[in-house]
């Protein structure tokens, strides 16, 4: 090559390499922290669309520890996660407030209680993605002609438990309900009983304990008039339950079975096909799980830009449709956004039955259902170690031997601050 030639061919590549670096430059990137597989694809979906600005997942099994101080496994301009509208993350998130005076999106897209959660001095901090809901499964026509609508109480479930039973000589040939089977279902009459666990202004744990002993008293009075005690609930789990409770329930062994919406929809499809999912109800309402999901971004994240754009496409109602439909389409063991209902109603009311047609009719209006109360961000922690424990073992005594307060105060005396 002749030296005029290869000054001409260096020029090119040099310009090549200077465009590319400013292309290169003006992508925006964020760090997006959660431990919500979903993710991944979304993120993926949202890099492929455009190419301005580009999501990073990073996995974190507790990404809210960032605001706590601890030890992270990423630096995130862009956290989703349980418990960020806890009081100890009042102030470390910036405001999203910007989204919704510049009509990016729109605030009555969202459910009003679980979009309000995460406004502070009228700032809006926090941004709902996704929730779940308590319900129960049943063989497909067992029950439909005797309850109207698709809540059912804990009355209800009660006289419907008592019907289905079979005694042979004391012992049970079938069962309806024990409410010892799951322990989550134990928590669940805490909470339709009015427990109310929330948390106080100093960030602590706080409950009506008056409620608390009535559904310790309502849980006995289940075992010992309805299934007869302990002792037959124990000889019929240890001869019948060594099977999954959706083949019992098609065996019309048991009645019923606990479930998410959420976990409902991890059943085999074949056998979820045979059964309605019906939500624990009280007072003709239906109360969400704790610990929705929500979207915050840090204080000073850098990556700000990126964040805000990323957001702006995630809460579009036709793009939440695009991810739903893609995961379904690849077989993808979640359901819905981020495994839950969306925060937008309108994918809930007219997106979600149409790729999930057990749901036709089921999906709740929105003033049917009562939103958590803010929890201190160890909650699940609580619930499983403490709570739970606490009602297996108050469940199968006469009496209390031990409040619930007393059970925590030795757990929190014997956790290692943080």
């Amino acid at each position: 090559m002749n030296k005029p030639a290869y000054l001409i061919v260096s020029a090119i590549l040099l310009l090549s390499f200077f465009l590319t670096s400013c292309q290169e430059e003006e992508v925006s990137t964020a760090v997006l922290c959660t431990n919500r597989a979903e993710f991944t694809a979304y993120a993926e979906t949202f890099n492929t669309i455009q190419d301005e600005h580009r999501i990073i997942i990073s996995y974190s099994e507790s990404p809210r520890s960032f605001f706590d101080g601890e030890s992270s496994e990423c630096s995130p301009d862009l956290v989703i996660d349980s418990f960020l509208d806890s009081q100890r993350y009042s102030g470390k998130f910036a405001s999203l407030e910007s989204l919704f005076l510049e009509e990016k999106i729109q605030s009555s897209q969202f459910y009003p209680a679980l979009l309000s959660r995460g406004r502070r001095e009228n700032q809006q901090y926090l941004l709902p993605v996704s929730f779940d809901l308590p319900g129960l499964y049943f063989k497909a026509g067992v029950v439909e002609q005797g309850i109207p609508g698709y809540g059912i109480s804990l009355d209800q479930l009660d006289e419907l438990n008592r019907e289905f039973n079979i005694f042979n000589d004391e012992r049970l040939e079938r069962l309806g309900l024990s409410l010892r089977w799951q322990g989550e279902m134990l928590f669940l009459v805490g909470m339709l009983k009015g427990s109310n666990f929330r948390e106080s202004n100093t960030g602590s744990l706080v409950w009506n304990a008056q409620s608390l002993t009535e559904s310790v008293d309502f849980i006995r009075r289940w075992t010992l008039e309805s299934n007869r005690g302990v002792a037959a609930e124990r000889d019929f789990a240890q001869k019948y339950m060594v099977e999954p409770h959706y083949k019992l329930i098609d065996q019309e062994r048991i009645l019923c079975s606990y479930s998410s919406l959420s976990d409902f929809y991890l059943l085999p499809p074949q056998s979820r096909e045979k059964l309605s999912l019906y939500w624990l109800s009280a007072d003709d309402t239906i109360p969400i799980l704790p610990g929705p999901l929500y979207a915050a971004i840090p204080q000073g994240a850098p990556g700000i830009k990126a964040a805000k754009v990323f957001l702006t496409w995630f809460f579009q109602a036709q793009n939440q449709e695009q991810l739903i439909t893609s995961a379904r389409d690849k077989r993808s063991r979640s359901f819905g956004i981020a495994g839950g209902l969306s925060s937008l109603p309108q994918v809930n009311q007219e997106i979600l039955p149409t790729l999930y047609p057990g749901l036709v009719g089921r999906i709740p209006q929105s003033s049917y259902l009562v939103f958590p109360n803010r929890l201190p961000p160890h909650w699940k922690d609580i619930k499983h170690e403490v709570l739970i424990p606490w009602l297996q073992h108050q469940a199968i005594r006469e009496n209390t031997d031990e409040s619930f307060s007393e059970r925590l105060r030795t757990w929190l005396q014997q956790r290692p601050s943080s």
